[in-house]
C-alpha cells in the first residue's frame, strides 16, 4: 500500500533552473507499480457510466425493439471490455506482485466469464422464450454480478491509497 514514506521515496525533483519552483515528479517504478490501480479505475469508470448513464437512457429513448436490439449488440462489448482490463490486470498483479489485486482481479475474471458466456445467452434465449420469470432471476443474477465488480473496484481503489 502506498503511504507518504513511500511516496517520498519514488519521487525525485527536477532541479530548480533559473528561480523556477522544483518539480517533483514521480518515477517509473512507482508507475509502473501502480499500473493496475490505473486500469481498476478505467474498469470502475466505465462500468459506473454504462450502468447509471447508458443502460437506463436505452429504454427511456428507444422504442422496445429497437432497445432490445441494442442492448443484445452492446453488451458483448462491454463484457468483452471488461474482460481484456481485468486479463491486463491479472498480469499486472502477477508482475508486481499484488496478491490482493491478483486474487480481485481473478475473481473478477471469473464473474465476467459466467456473465459473458452462461448468463446473457440465456438472458437473451428466456426474452426470445417470453419466459419472463427465467429472464428477471438471470437478469438480477448478471446485475448482482454487476454490482458486486462496481462495489468491490470502488473498495480496492480506496483501500490502496488509504492503507
Amino acid at each position: 500500500m502506498v503511504r507518504v514514506a513511500q511516496l517520498v521515496e519514488h519521487r525525485f525533483v527536477v532541479p530548480d533552473v533559473a528561480g523556477s519552483i522544483p518539480v517533483s515528479h514521480p518515477t517509473g517504478d512507482y508507475i509502473m507499480d501502480n499500473l493496475v490501480f490505473v486500469f481498476y479505475g478505467i474498469s470502475f469508470g466505465a462500468m459506473l457510466f454504462f450502468s447509471s448513464v447508458i443502460a437506463p437512457k436505452i429504454f427511456s429513448v428507444l422504442q422496445e425493439e429497437d432497445a432490445g436490439k441494442f442492448v443484445r449488440s452492446i453488451f458483448p462489448a462491454y463484457y468483452k471490455f471488461l474482460l481484456i482490463m481485468f486479463s491486463i490486470t491479472v498480469i499486472l498483479s502477477d508482475i508486481y506482485d499484488k496478491t490482493v489485486s491478483m486474487y480481485f482481479s481473478v475473481t473478477c475474471f471469473a464473474l465476467l466469464i459466467i456473465s459473458t458466456f452462461v448468463l446473457m445467452p440465456n438472458i437473451n434465449k428466456s426474452r426470445d422464450e417470453s419466459n419472463q420469470k427465467k429472464f428477471k432471476i438471470l437478469h438480477l443474477l448478471s446485475v448482482i454480478i454487476n454490482m458486486v465488480i462496481l462495489l468491490g473496484l470502488l473498495i480496492i481503489i480506496i483501500f490502496e491509497y488509504i492503507f
